[in-house]
């Protein structure tokens, strides 16, 4: 998971919508199959796409997935009201 990670109002970090340090790696049989890439507001285009395929790269080298499964909110997009990373659609499909 990307996602935004920022201060709070009591100045304390807060991860979107709640969950998500990139210590929460899944429970059970389930644990270390879970990634969590907490990022903080300002994110360009060209980091998006850098930090994904990176990142990414290294999952496939680590555990030879079959399928990967993408699912992509649309806060990240320029102009979404809650959101505040204002990246282009075009980024999303680069990535």
């Amino acid at each position: 998971s990307f996602h935004r990670y920022g201060p709070s109002d009591d100045g304390n970090g807060v991860f979107f919508p709640g969950t998500g340090s990139a210590s929460c790696v899944g429970v059970g049989p389930g644990r270390w199959y879970s990634l969590n890439v907490p990022l903080h507001e300002g994110l360009t285009d060209g980091q998006h796409v850098e930090l994904f395929k990176e990142i990414i790269q290294r999952v496939v080298m680590t555990y030879a997935p079959n399928a990967i499964v993408l699912q992509c909110g649309a806060d990240s997009i320029a102009r979404d009201k809650i959101g505040d990373w204002n990246l282009s659609t075009r980024a999303h499909g680069n990535a």
